[in-house]
């Protein structure tokens, strides 16, 4: 949960990383027990389809890097059809970042959060004698 709130923007690689590692340990985490608790196949969903945003979030990234980087060695011939990639890749991105945004930053994954906490409860809850 506080690895997304200081992301901003489609293009910031350091937080957004940090993000999907945390979802990717807290997945690993409940992956084990998720049958034990209500909610926890769903939740073990929706870590996965975050996961799935930020690794293809990331993907683009690189390939956003990578043409610049090519655009920056480019001749007039090549240019406009680099400058054309680079424009969907930075519109790709924008794209995924908006679903992000949208699913998961700003408050509007309290509401996963909360079921995360209530799995957690339920598990506590189960384990004590």
């Amino acid at each position: 949960e506080k690895s997304l709130s200081p992301i901003r923007g489609w293009n910031d690689v350091r937080r957004e990383h940090r993000a999907r590692i945390a979802a990717k340990r807290l997945r690993y985490l409940i992956e084990p027990v998720s049958r034990f608790a209500a909610g926890g196949d769903d939740i073990m969903e929706s870590l996965k389809s975050l996961q799935d945003l930020f690794r293809d979030l990331h993907d683009v990234q690189v390939f956003s890097s990578e043409v610049d980087r090519a655009m920056r060695k480019s001749d007039d011939e090549t240019q406009p059809g680099l400058a054309d990639l680079s424009e969907r890749a930075q519109a790709r991105g924008q794209s995924l970042y908006e679903e992000i945004e949208r699913d998961w930053l700003d408050g509007s994954a309290d509401p996963f959060f909360e079921r995360v906490r209530e799995f957690a409860a339920e598990l506590s809850a189960a384990a004590k004698p």
